[in-house]
């Protein structure tokens, strides 16, 4: 602190953006945002490869369904059914959907991991970019997750004779994605025996 001046407190109001108004992205930020997802994404490969070794690989293979019109769960109920369910859904989303999809036969178990990464490397390019508003990378991210994550959910419908729900599926991934990765998680564990 230099005598006379006072501490100014850490605030990117000053980094200019394309929108009037809304603060930019600092350097410390883009900073902070690579060490994170580096630790989301080493975390992510090694819960998902214990994961995948203890669980998924001894997995039943998956019945057919029982008559179920839709999921027996409802989306927002997802920590009332089955809460170990819920809590990987919560904390490791993309292994718990990757168990989920691939007993159902949908696609590989690293499959959601990759869309994650995938995401997270486009949105820290796009924070590199000059002007761009703060929060709009990360905002972007939970679309561009949602359009796999939507289409893999109605093959899974589609392996379970549910309904489709295109429109829906999308909109509620992009929004709640871990509640939908439970409601599908604990209708597989269901349907195949599993808790």
């Amino acid at each position: 602190l230099v005598a006379g001046k006072t501490a100014k407190p850490f605030d990117n109001a000053d980094i200019p953006s394309w929108i009037p108004g809304c603060p930019g992205i600092d350097q410390g930020t883009i900073y902070f945002t690579y060490a994170k997802d580096l630790c989301e994404v080493v975390l992510l490969l090694l819960f998902g490869w214990f994961y995948k070794r203890r669980i998924t690989s001894k997995r039943p293979a998956l019945p057919m369904n029982d008559g179920a019109e839709d999921f027996r769960a409802g989306v927002f109920s997802c920590c009332s059914e089955r809460p170990c369910n819920c809590l990987w859904a919560f904390f490791m989303q993309q292994v718990r959907m990757g168990d989920t999809f691939q007993a159902s036969g949908v696609t590989s178990f690293w499959a959601p991991t990759a869309v994650f990464v995938a995401s997270r490397i486009i949105a820290n390019l796009m924070g590199l970019v000059p002007g761009m508003p703060a929060g709009l990378p990360t905002t972007s991210m939970f679309f561009f997750q949602a359009i796999f994550y939507a289409r893999w959910r109605n093959a899974l419908r589609r392996e379970l004779s549910l309904p489709r729900n295109d429109c829906g599926d999308f909109c509620l991934y992009s929004l709640c994605a871990p509640c939908l990765a439970a409601q599908e998680a604990n209708e597989i564990d269901i349907l195949s025996g599993v808790y």
